[in-house]
C-alpha cells in the first residue's frame, strides 16, 4: 500500500513538472513505463480479496479506504509540488 500511494505521489510531481520541462513522450515513458512498473492495482485487488475471503471486513474496509484516500492526498501533494518546483 506504501509503494501504491508514495507512486501517486511521484505521479503528480512528474506531471505537474514534467509539463515544463520534459517532452510528453518522457513523461508518458516515466508515468506509465517507471510508474507503472514501481504501482500496481493488481496487487490491491489480491489484498483486498484476501480480506473478503477470509472476512476480515475491517481491514478491507481500512485497507481500502486508506489505499483510495492515500493516494489522492499523495498525488495532489505531488501536484502542489510539482508546480512550485521550478
Amino acid at each position: 500500500m506504501l509503494v501504491n500511494i508514495f507512486g501517486c505521489f511521484v505521479l503528480g510531481l512528474v506531471v505537474m513538472y514534467g509539463r515544463r520541462h520534459w517532452p510528453a513522450a518522457v513523461i508518458a515513458g516515466v508515468a506509465v513505463g517507471l510508474l507503472g512498473s514501481l504501482t500496481t492495482f493488481s496487487t490491491m485487488a489480491g489484498e483486498l480479496w484476501d480480506a473478503v475471503d477470509t472476512g476480515a471486513w475491517g481491514i478491507l474496509a481500512s485497507y481500502g479506504l486508506a489505499s483510495v484516500v492515500g493516494g489522492a492526498l499523495a498525488a495532489v501533494a505531488g501536484i502542489r509540488i510539482g508546480r512550485a518546483v521550478r
